[in-house]
């Protein structure tokens, strides 16, 4: 203590310290680690990538080895993933596609699990004269992913009336994203994955390995502008042109596509652990207990009851197959994006498209079901 003020110790690095290249290197190694952990006993078979992406982003997120936000992981989200999610559907047949009308109710069942969380959440746990519309802005994200939050926060005015509230619910988002993307990994059945980029096995061959991400950078920057040419809705924009143009690529010309299976898979699964990692460094517990437990509390709950009603609604009384539930599921909590990323990790190339196209809609319905849950509730 000194001059009356308490000194503040600092966790290994402060945060002017990390730099765009010290975040780049940050988020690369906790990538491969994730891979080669993933890789090797005794993890091997128990614990995928993705989810060890998530836990070792966090930890260093926690520690401050990583920041909780930076410009590094919009553009993973913009630019990497459109091309990771081309990667993955080399393979892809359209003919094949079948799950598109099972995959939309179990994601329809998904967001009535949500809005039914909204209202238990926001009858039993009372944060001041917000309790309403904190109902409606959790369940648009958990019903169309997060890229709804900040759109109904504005809507709901909760940016100019109570910022503090909207930065710490983000705060939460992330931390019960990321910790319900593990167990939805968790929960998955045996699949045949992606190729293990670092696990031995086949040798890889360079120049297919090449060509493949030329082709789906072509791909995936054609896609984006087509988007933009032709001025579509954001939800229709970006990673669900992409998709369809490279699975009309690989449908047709599948001579070309087939052999770079192996090695666009391998590509994939890195940039997707890229992904997750950022989705991990989100997660910043320590600032999630700073901005109060009961927020968490409240959100905890909507996303538990979520899960109950799709797995009571969806499995038990419908009998739905439990890949296309968890798909819905991961659709309707992180959007079409971290769907199609869950899917191509566990091998349910086929889920990939629909995977998309429902999360798209999530975009679309998410706002105004939050809206007028708000309202109903204020």
């Amino acid at each position: 203590m000194r001059n009356g003020k308490r000194r503040e110790r600092v966790l290994f690095i402060p945060s002017g310290m990390l730099t765009n290249g010290t975040v780049a290197a940050s988020i690369a190694a906790c990538a491969v680690s994730s891979h080669v952990l993933a890789s090797r006993a005794p993890l091997k078979d128990r614990v995928s990538a993705p989810v060890l992406s998530i836990v070792i982003a966090s930890i260093a997120s926690n520690f401050a080895l990583l920041p909780p936000a930076h410009a590094l992981y919009e553009l993973a989200a913009e630019k990497l993933l459109p091309i990771a999610c081309s990667l993955f559907l080399f393979g892809a047949d359209l003919r094949r596609i079948r799950s598109i009308q099972r995959l939309t109710l179990a994601f329809l069942i998904g967001a009535v699990g949500t809005v039914c969380g909204a209202l238990v959440a926001a009858g039993f746990i009372k944060i001041g004269a917000l309790s309403g519309r904190l109902a409606g802005l959790f369940a648009s994200t958990y019903i169309g992913g997060t890229v709804n939050y900040f759109a109904v926060a504005k809507a709901l005015r909760l940016t100019t009336e109570s910022a503090t509230l909207v930065a710490a619910g983000l705060v939460v988002d992330n931390v019960i994203m990321a910790a319900y993307l593990s167990v939805l990994f968790a929960l998955s059945p045996d699949s045949k994955r992606a190729p293990a980029p670092f696990s031995g096995g086949r040798q890889i061959n360079w120049s297919r390995m090449l060509k493949s991400g030329v082709l789906a950078i072509g791909l995936s920057t054609s896609g984006i502008a087509l988007s933009n040419v032709l001025r579509l809705p954001a939800a229709f924009s970006g990673i669900p042109v992409v998709t369809l143009l490279t699975a009309l690529a690989a449908s047709f010309r599948k001579r070309a596509f087939a052999p770079l299976t192996d090695e666009a898979s391998r590509i994939g699964s890195v940039i997707f652990s890229i992904f997750f990692v950022t989705i991990g460094a989100s997660a910043n517990l320590s600032k999630m207990i700073a901005y109060g437990p009961s927020i968490a509390l409240f959100a905890g709950m909507i996303i538990s009851i979520h899960g109950a009603v799709v797995y009571l609604v969806g499995r038990k009384l419908l009998r739905l197959p439990v890949e296309e539930l968890l798909v819905a599921s991961n659709a309707n909590i992180g959007g079409a994006g971290t769907a199609a990323a869950f899917a191509s990790e566990r091998g349910w190339l086929t889920l990939i498209m629909p995977a998309v196209l429902v999360g798209s809609v999530g975009y679309i319905i998410a706002n105004p079901i939050g809206l007028l849950l708000a309202h109903y509730l204020a």
